[in-house]
């Protein structure tokens, strides 16, 4: 294998931003490697960020209707799970996309129309924590603009990495109070949620804070120490700090800081199902009284037993609303970051907290498990095709309210109890959206002893701490014990590895002026001498094996690295320019590279690389 660049930045899990050493960045590109020839561009850095609905429906190529996996003869069916146009199923097909067999076909999305905006399980603790903080009837948060403005302002002094400045925000909520007339036993706090804090004061504090915080990004020596560790954990930290009080602030405001209005709490149950419950009397008549001298409050009905079930529908409309019109904070808390670039932040859409479209990934990485003449489907189908046969159910229990709320005359109870059937079948769609993500979030109860599918979740979650599970400590045959305990000569970003696998672990370089020296040495030492190397790669993808050379074959195969094969240019035509200087492709698959502070029976190597066994 290849060495991996230590920093990798993903576009949506789609593309690379690449660096060049050799002129102006490069676009966006697809990642591809070729090995034969050395590269002028480096992967820089790791950003992540959520697909859209309409960034899906873009990247597939089919979207999935049928649950039926096969046919009666066995075939995939068309719209199904194992559709061709994600990829060919079996070793012999072809894709219906690419026309690649199975071997070359890299795999294709296809996409599922969720027929109502399912929760996003990974962001319902979010969604309702903003649910509560929300006012219900100006749909803005439940804090005044004056402590808005200071939320916003150290969050985004932070996001340029001015912690200093950020902190001292709460310092100047002590001054400005000492310059005001207000009580000792009285907080900034208190004095803007109460109607005697007049308008011109809190322009005045918005106005101070505004300028400060110009001031602060405007101030070059800042700035330019902030950009030397954007990403530590100082930041970080002192950001959630910031993220909690606002979020704590806006929760336990009972009364809009904006309209004034009180809203209804809201209630969860579990990872599916949120509730909005009526107003004691004592609120309801301040509302009451506060409806009948403005008249711009609206009367919420459907309360049953002094709550209401919130749709989907309605959910999403609310929290449209929200982003729409605290743009700029939501932005601050949701948005995805650039690492390397502390002033641009992605703008934060209501979309990451629902699933309205769910991408399916392709045939080859949901493979079907053959035991004899049985062939049992992926987990992944299961859950799939559960959430096919929910949003049927839901779809067709929808046609049945609307058909029943149209008869003439209209049957209460029946349209009463195809609305309950309506309700369970979104219920049971955003148990199975749960599910495929994340099974903990499923409450279907199995028999003892059985396992829910896993979904995405306990996928990923395989994979951690496999080093340390499985290897630390143990000494297993065959198996390099990591060396991860303290050690002055190693470096926390490097591992320890017996010389054994120093000299059997390599991985190919190419051949540079740069590193030509360093090369040569490798070359004559061979594989038996660490550090050394095992083969060289020439240009026609020829390999010779350092192994079967004596040290004069080594020595002069060395000395000749730098020269072109002629074999592979000059004769075979390949060179457009023959009068220029030849490129040398060649490779040397050398040793694990030492750290010369290193002591002791292992070799220090950073953790961020990847080897090939030869």
């Amino acid at each position: 294998m290849n060495k991996v660049p230590k920093k990798v930045n993903i576009y949506n899990s789609a593309y690379l931003s690449k660096k060049s050493s050799f002129g102006p960045p490069a676009k966006k590109t697809s990642l591809s490697m070729n090995i034969s020839v050395p590269v002028g561009t480096e992967v820089d850095y790791v950003s992540f960020s959520f697909y859209e609905p309409s960034e899906i429906r873009k990247i597939s190529v089919k979207q999935i209707v049928n649950p039926v996996l096969f046919d009666a003869l066995g075939h995939p069916t068309k719209g199904g799970l194992y559709d061709p146009s994600l990829g060919p199923f079996q070793k012999t097909q072809i894709c219906a996309t690419c026309s690649q067999d199975h071997f070359n076909c890299p795999g294709h999305f296809g996409h599922i129309e969720i027929p109502i905006p399912a929760y996003n399980p990974m962001f319902f603790d979010n969604l309702y924590a903003l649910l509560r903080s929300k006012c219900v009837y100006c749909h803005q948060f439940r804090i005044s603009r004056a402590l808005m403005k200071k939320y916003t302002a150290q969050l985004t002094l932070l996001q340029h990495g001015l912690i200093n400045q950020a902190q001292s925000l709460d310092e100047i909520v002590l001054d400005f109070k000492k310059a005001s007339e207000a009580k000792e036993d009285e907080t900034l706090e208190d004095r803007m949620e109460e109607s005697s804090l007049s308008l011109s004061t809190a322009e005045e504090y918005i106005d101070y804070v505004d300028n400060f915080m110009k001031d602060a990004l405007a101030d070059e020596e800042a700035r330019k120490y902030a950009a030397q560790d954007y990403k530590v954990t100082v930041i970080n930290d002192v950001r959630k700090n910031v993220m909690r009080d606002f979020m704590k602030h806006c929760i336990h405001s009972k009364k809009c800081g904006n309209c004034h209005g009180i809203s209804p709490p809201v209630r969860r149950d579990g990872a599916a199902k949120l509730f909005q419950l009526a107003l004691n009397k004592k609120d309801q008549a301040v509302m009451d009284r506060m409806k009948e001298s403005t008249g711009s409050f609206g009367e919420i009905k459907g309360f049953i037993n002094g709550q209401r079930f919130l749709t989907p529908y309605e959910v999403r409309k609310d929290v449209q609303a929200l982003f729409e019109k605290e743009g700029e904070i939501t932005t601050l808390l949701f948005g995805a970051r650039d690492p390397r670039v502390p002033s641009f932040i992605k703008k934060a859409t209501y979309h990451m907290f629902f699933i309205e479209v769910l991408a399916v990934a392709p045939t080859r990485f949901r493979p079907p498990s053959v035991m004899g003449d049985k062939t049992f489907e992926s987990p992944q189908n299961e859950l799939l095709s559960a959430i096919l046969k929910g949003s049927h159910l839901v779809r067709d229990f929808s046609e049945e309210l609307q058909a029943a709320s149209e008869e003439e005359p209209v049957d209460k109870k029946k349209v009463e109890v195809t609305r309950n059937r309506f309700v369970d079948s979104i219920i049971n769609l955003q148990h199975a959206v749960n599910s495929f993500i994340d099974s903990t979030k499923n409450p279907t109860q199995v028999a003892q002893g059985q396992n829910l599918p896993p979904g995405i979740r306990q996928a990923l979650e395989k994979k951690e701490g496999l080093f340390r599970k499985h290897m630390m400590g143990k000494r297993v045959n065959y198996a390099a014990r990591s060396v991860i305990s303290p050690d002055p000569f190693i470096e926390t970003s490097e591992i320890g590895i017996p010389p054994v696998f120093a000299t059997k672990l390599t991985y190919p370089e190419p051949v540079t002026p740069h590193n030509i020296k360093e090369m040569r040495q490798a070359v004559i030492n061979g594989p038996n001498k660490w550090p050394g190397a095992t083969h060289v790669q020439n240009e026609d993808q020829s390999i010779d094996v350092l192994g079967d050379l004596s040290i004069e074959s080594r020595i002069a195969l060395a000395n000749s690295l730098l020269a072109p094969q002629s074999s592979h240019t000059a004769q075979s035509g390949n060179n457009p320019f023959p009068t220029r200087t030849q490129t040398i492709n060649k490779k040397v698959f050398r040793h694990l590279p030492f750290n010369h502070g290193s002591q002791g029976p292992c070799v220090a190597r950073r953790k961020d690389d990847s080897y090939a066994l030869c």
